[in-house]
């Protein structure tokens, strides 16, 4: 049976078929099928890029591909010609594939630069699959690296005397992925400190003996205490004249003379005053949180010992990026036009006003301009992978320690040739199954990764080389079966939304499960306390607030 090349956008007719001397088409795992071919060097050649369809006598394609510039090479009368299945649509079908592969868990753009966003690479990078680009159609798919869509059962119809195997190296035992997570935890707000003062005083009222001095230090409105987060709000210091006997007016007597004369007793007067201190505060602090897991690999093992545990190490994009505004604040003055960011909202002034002491007594004065959500989402959290996000990204790290595994399992080659009708139908989108004594159990299956159809005439052989990759697994499945232990309260005593488990197994999209861990805490520091929001409400006020009240504290006399 003949071999003809056509030239495309119309086919000519038979006659004008140009007749093929020599054929070769080939391909490997992740590139375009290329076809080289021997014609007439007399025969006519159109424009480079121009595409031709390789065909058999009875129609069948068998490849259709782009002409790639001038003759390879040109000896007497024949010429050697190459011909690509990269489609004309190519950027337009990988754009649509890489759109569509973008779902977690194999996407996740933490996991990807700004100016990579558009890669396909990145893509690729988080499945355990290559790219395909069919020869005959151009279409683009993604092929499992174990699983084709086309499965060959060949058996012993290959030429046996071709059989090869060996390997190209061994399977990884593990892969631990760790994930550092960086953003800056930030809270504020506004509190009344009245109380709080009061309390620190004998019968909770402020009282002096030099109220000169007190007046002067008081913190005023508007003015930063000390080096601190925290600014003044309301101040006020207002003068009482408490009744009751436990507010002594007087300081005990004091004799005073002056050199020679008789002591003559002296009281100083207290002064009585009822504090009110209302601040705003915010403190900011750098956060880093590291997730680590490993996944375990279960195979054949092909050499006596252990074999390597891989590490993978990933810092994710900012999770926690600026709004592009200012945050709201309190008893400020913003004039029509400010944009200032509140929660998860951004949001434009439409009359100057200055602002009271929540957001929500001024609503009116604003107008909603879009949602600004961030992965973290609260920028007070204490910890990211924690949250629902961290735990998408969390399935995503075991999406690349996966792949990882499965390149490494992939450690068995065998290549063979076998007659051209039982191979022309083979692409790097097959898996094929061999029966041979001489094969580990007597039977392997594996996955094309490397092909070629060959066509001489001047002997009229036409053969096809195959080489695969074998996995070493155990074809047996493990199951976790084990029952979720409550860890915050016993079960019942709260909605399941506060609830948290040990031993609480999900299972991911593609099938790999691992056991949750609401149960875990951001570590204590060497004080004891975490690094959470909690901290951060109590550092302000013990540390940045009271230190800086020493400024003035000392004229706080009982």
């Amino acid at each position: 049976m003949n071999i003809y090349l056509t030239w495309l956008p119309v086919f000519l007719a038979e006659k004008d078929n140009l007749s093929i001397f020599d054929l070769e088409i080939s391909q490997e795992e992740n590139c375009f099928s290329k076809a080289r071919l021997v014609i007439d060097a007399l025969s006519f050649l159109p424009q480079p890029g121009t595409e031709g369809v390789i065909r058999e006598q009875d129609g069948e394609i068998l490849f259709q591909g782009s002409l790639v510039g001038s003759p390879i090479k040109m000896e007497g009368d024949f010429a050697e010609i190459e011909l690509i299945a990269r489609p004309n649509d190519f950027l337009e079908k990988s754009a649509a594939l890489q759109k569509e592969s973008r779902t977690p868990p194999y996407w996740d753009e933490l996991w990807v630069s700004p100016e990579h966003q558009d890669d396909f690479q990145q893509v690729q990078d988080v499945r355990a699959a290559s790219l395909y680009c069919d020869r005959r159609t151009g279409e683009l798919s993604h092929s499992n690296w174990f699983e084709g869509e086309q499965v060959l059962s060949l058996h012993q119809d290959f030429f046996l005397d071709s059989l090869r195997v060996k390997g190209v190296g061994a399977p990884l035992k593990a892969c631990t992925v760790k994930v550092h997570a960086h953003w800056v935890q930030s809270e504020s707000g506004v509190s009344n400190l009245s109380s709080s003062i009061r309390r620190a005083f004998p019968h909770f009222k402020v009282s002096t003996y030099t109220q000169n001095s007190l007046l002067k230090k008081w913190p005023q409105r508007g003015k930063r205490i000390g080096k601190s987060g925290v600014w003044v709000i309301k101040s006020e210091l207002k003068p009482t004249f408490p009744t009751s006997p436990l507010y002594q007016r007087f300081s005990p007597s004091l004799p005073l003379a002056e050199k020679g004369d008789q002591p003559k007793p002296y009281c100083l007067e207290r002064h009585w005053f009822k504090p009110t201190l209302i601040v705003g505060w915010q403190v900011q602090q750098r956060r880093k949180e590291t997730l680590s897991l490993t996944l375990l690999h279960n195979f054949q093992p092909l050499f006596p010992g252990e074999t390597e545990q891989k590490t993978l190490e990933f810092t994710l994009q900012n999770i926690n990026p600026d709004a592009g505004a200012y945050a709201w604040r309190p008893e400020t003055y913003y004039r029509s036009g400010a944009k200032v960011s509140s929660k998860n909202g951004i949001y434009r002034c439409k009359t100057a006003h200055t602002s009271g002491l929540s957001f929500e007594e001024n609503r009116e004065f604003w107008h909603f301009k879009k949602v600004f959500h961030t992965p973290l989402g609260d920028p007070a959290r204490s910890s990211f992978f924690l949250t629902k996000r961290g735990y998408q990204a969390a399935e995503h790290a075991m999406e690349r320690a996966k792949v990882a595994l499965a390149k490494s399992a992939r450690c068995l080659e065998v290549s063979f040739e076998g007659p051209w009708e039982s191979f022309k139908a083979v692409t790097t989108d097959t898996s094929i199954t061999l029966s041979d004594p001489r094969l580990p159990g007597g039977e392997i299956t594996g996955k094309v990764v490397k092909y070629a159809l060959i066509a001489k005439g001047e002997t009229g052989e036409r053969f096809g080389c195959v080489t695969l990759l074998c996995a070493l697994g155990t074809g047996k499945t493990e199951r976790l079966d084990l029952t979720p232990i409550p860890h915050y309260a016993m079960d019942g005593y709260c909605e399941n939304l506060y609830q948290a488990h040990e031993n609480a197994v999900c299972q991911t999209v593609s099938g790999l499960s691992y056991f949750r861990y609401d149960e875990c805490f951001p570590l204590m520091n060497k004080r004891g306390n975490s690094s959470g929001m909690l901290t951060l409400r109590q550092v302000w006020l013990k540390k940045s607030f009271l230190k800086n009240l020493h400024d003035f504290g000392y004229f706080l006399r009982i």
